[in-house]
């Protein structure tokens, strides 16, 4: 790469003020809790207070019944295909 080209970016780079864009994002949350955490007899925005969440109806929820912190290790496939499914949520509303 030449060394004109490279300066050239950077100086974009440095001198690009997105700060407009970022204050127009509004990026899409979601809480992906367990039975171990979050009982079957609890709704998310009662949760959500308890976990100190002030606005609850702003983010996105999903209970998996099984697991726990380790949500990761112990469900990979059912995590993933939660946040599968709130990806293509979250990118057909921006649409």
């Amino acid at each position: 790469m030449p060394a004109a080209s490279v300066k050239a970016y950077l100086k974009a780079a440095f001198n690009a003020d997105a700060s407009g864009a970022l204050k127009k994002m509004k990026p899409a949350f979601l809480f992906v809790g367990t039975g171990r955490r979050w009982p079957e007899s609890k709704d998310w925005p009662t949760l959500a207070k308890e976990l100190g969440y002030d606005d609850p109806a702003a983010i996105h929820s999903r209970r998996l019944a099984e697991g726990g912190p380790l949500i990761m290790k112990e469900q990979p496939d059912s995590l993933a295909a939660v946040i599968r499914e709130f990806t293509a949520e979250a990118l057909a509303a921006k649409k």
